[in-house]
């Protein structure tokens, strides 16, 4: 579980903020920050693909 999560997060910022772990603060400021950067890029590809089918229901 813990290595899914650094390969996650650094996925998303880099292998420099891997040194953070040892801090667990901002090891668990990065994990939120990580995955509401998902969840906001899941929501808007959410919503450009519901109007592309609005769209295309039009025609």
């Amino acid at each position: 579980m813990i290595d899914l999560i650094i390969v996650y997060i650094s996925h998303f910022y880099g292998c420099k903020y891997i040194g953070f772990l040892k801090d667990r603060q901002t090891f668990i400021l990065k994990i939120a920050m990580s995955t509401l950067h998902l969840a906001v890029f899941a929501y808007t590809t959410r919503k450009k693909i519901r109007s592309k089918h609005k769209q295309l229901s039009c025609f």
